[in-house]
């Protein structure tokens, strides 16, 4: 099973074409935090407070994995 798995990877890589979504690389800025790694709220109408929590969508890695290649970065076409 573990061969003819590896024969279908490599043929999808011959006709594979890189990611326009992600530029190849697999994985895009994350679209919560635009790549800042925090997310900024204010809990009270006082715009003295404000508070920084960990950005949930990425953990606070700034990337997330492009979802068009599924992060391999190459896409085989239809």
């Amino acid at each position: 099973m573990g061969a003819i798995r590896y024969t279908v990877q490599r043929r999808k890589a011959k006709v594979a074409a890189p990611c326009l979504s992600c530029t190849g690389m697999g994985k895009r800025p994350c679209q919560c935090c635009k790549g800042k790694l925090v997310l900024d709220y204010q809990p009270f109408e006082s715009p003295q407070t404000k508070r920084w929590c960990v950005c949930p969508a990425c953990s606070a890695k700034g990337l997330q994995k492009c979802l068009n290649c599924l992060g391999s970065g190459r896409v085989v076409p239809a």
